[in-house]
């Protein structure tokens, strides 16, 4: 005989049978209802498994779909920049009579503050050797300035200057040029900043040698003097010849062929 309690027992242990029967089924597969759908959604473990590797695959995608915006913004920022070189050596181009002018006025205005301290020096105080020596450095910079502008107008072909003028935009007149002519303008161009950056420092250097000069060499009273005091020879003018040498080396197109020919040989 069985008590209440063990009918209770009993029910409640067929009830659980049951329901642990109907649910092995469904795992195995043997209900053809619609709750399983696509590759066992209702599936917990593999389901979560499942969820966790489509969660790590996208964070993957995603981490690795910023390097491509990087290269974009790469190349948008080099495409700029090339845009913005071709416009300048249009421009350069297209009024390099007046740019090769002014570089050619400002090497004399350079050259001027030394040479009337050189004077000054030679008449005057024939003893001042340092003086003198860096005067007679500050003509010779001048000198080499105007030079070299000549050099770099004769460089710069008669038919590129032509074709600049005839273009209407900076990307119609360098396509209208071969490699050749590529090269020239760039050499030309950036040959003439360098002597122009050549001239300027040039400019200080004299105007400090002639403070220095007619001064006495009192740096502590005189605030030009300081003002113009990194320009002094020791600066200024290794500056101003560097700048020179540089410009001379692209103005020639020495610069350009090395370039090309390390290029060809890494490619």
């Amino acid at each position: 005989m069985f008590k209440a309690n063990d009918k209770t027992c009993l029910i409640l242990f067929s009830a659980f049978t049951n329901h642990r029967g109907v649910r092995f089924m469904k795992l195995n597969g043997n209900n053809s209802g619609n709750r399983i759908r696509g590759n066992g959604n209702v599936i917990g473990s593999g389901n979560v498994v499942q969820t966790l590797t489509q969660e790590h695959h996208h964070h993957h995608k995603t981490n690795n779909s910023t390097d491509p915006n990087k290269g974009d913004d790469v190349i948008g920022a080099a495409v700029g920049l090339f845009i913005v070189a071709v416009g300048v050596g249009w421009l350069y181009v297209k009024n390099a009579e007046w740019v090769y002018h002014y570089i050619k006025l400002a090497s004399l205005v350079a050259g001027l503050p030394s040479l009337i301290t050189l004077a000054y020096l030679l008449i005057n105080r024939s003893d001042e050797v340092r003086g003198t020596v860096a005067a007679l450095y500050g003509v010779l910079l001048s000198s080499c300035v105007f030079g070299l502008a000549m050099y770099g107008q004769t460089m710069l072909d008669p038919r590129i200057i032509e074709l600049s003028q005839q273009s209407s935009t900076p990307i119609q007149f360098w396509n209208g040029l071969n490699s050749y002519g590529h090269n020239i303008v760039v050499g030309c161009m950036v040959g003439a900043i360098f002597v122009g950056v050549a001239a300027i420092f040039a400019l200080f250097m004299g105007v400090f040698i002639a403070l220095y000069a007619f001064g006495d060499g009192d740096t502590e009273g005189n605030g030009f003097l300081r003002l113009v005091n990194p320009f002094r020879p020791v600066r200024g003018g290794i500056i101003s010849g560097f700048a020179l040498a540089f410009g001379w080396f692209f103005e020639s197109g020495y610069a350009l062929q090395i370039f090309s020919s390390f290029s060809g040989q890494a490619a």
